[in-house]
């Protein structure tokens, strides 16, 4: 649908869709393929891998790692959009695959930054508290009656500050920079909305793509920030919350890619029309 859209306006926004297309798939495969669930208890964040094939743990340890990679390059890419947007619209300067590829490398050596960091908070300094996780077994034990957890943190270690801390820096960061842009967006479209030079179907266009980013820079909020708000109190206060309902979070952090192409769909018209004659001959085909 994004590659044979017909809209020349649009056209010149193909490469910001593909790219949170082909970010989302890749952590849809590596949420797939770790298959992980996130559980605090009792001032504990434990995190257990369920692979369809049965691994070491040395390699759910791996898994876990592409997996937390996965997911925070999909929230630190956001900012890519939004600056390619500004820089076409607002500044009417080209924005080359080159500068594309700078920003994206970049979003990934923080994400790459944050998944190593990651597994020397869970994997490496708290080896030896794994154990504690077996208490969990009455909820999340395999077939041979153990957890068998492979990353843990917690408050017998108080690196665990250092790392969340690191978590909320990243977060925090990546919509500072998104709502900067935004806001200077807004302000361009607010200035030349009266431009009698400016037709009516590239207005049309740039609210559909304005509804399209906002909901994809929201959607991670829900998605993404709230359960990892989530886990830093239930893990640093004295709070506590049934295994059960803590596991949720790692259900939610699945649903950014979802989020993010119901976003296209729902606010992109031209994308919206395909998608509706796709399922049509679909139907009709049955």
């Amino acid at each position: 649908m994004i590659v044979k859209t017909r809209n020349k306006e649009l056209k010149k926004y193909n490469r910001i869709m593909l790219q949170c297309t082909l970010i989302d798939i890749f952590l849809n495969i590596m949420t797939f393929v770790a298959r992980p669930i996130v559980v605090t208890q009792d001032g504990q964040e434990s995190i257990i891998i369920n692979p369809l094939i049965r691994i070491s743990r040395s390699m759910e340890q791996i898994f876990s790692v592409f997996w937390v990679f996965a997911l925070f390059y999909s929230i630190c890419a956001l900012p890519t959009s939004f600056f390619y947007r500004y820089r076409i619209l607002c500044l009417n300067k080209t924005f080359p695959t080159s500068l594309q590829m700078t920003c994206l490398s970049v979003s990934g050596f923080i994400s790459v930054t944050y998944a190593g960091h990651y597994y020397y908070a869970f994997c490496v300094r708290t080896k030896d508290y794994l154990k504690f996780a077996e208490n969990l077994a009455p909820w999340f034990a395999s077939e041979d009656g153990r957890v068998n957890a492979i990353a843990i943190v917690g408050g017998f270690d108080n690196y665990i500050y250092i790392f969340m801390t690191h978590a909320v820096i990243l977060t925090v960061g990546t919509y500072i920079v998104i709502i900067s842009l935004s806001w200077k967006v807004y302000k361009f479209m607010k200035y030349h909305k009266s431009s009698i030079s400016i037709n009516a179907n590239f207005f049309d266009i740039q609210n559909q793509l304005t509804k399209t980013l906002i909901a994809q820079s929201i959607i991670p909020l829900f998605t993404f920030a709230l359960p990892i708000i989530f886990i830093i109190v239930t893990v640093t206060l004295p709070i506590h919350i049934s295994p059960e309902i803590s596991a949720t979070t790692s259900v939610f952090f699945s649903y950014i890619p979802m989020g993010n192409a119901l976003s296209m769909l729902f606010f992109v018209k031209s994308y919206r029309k395909r998608g509706y004659m796709i399922l049509k001959q679909y139907f009709n085909q049955i």
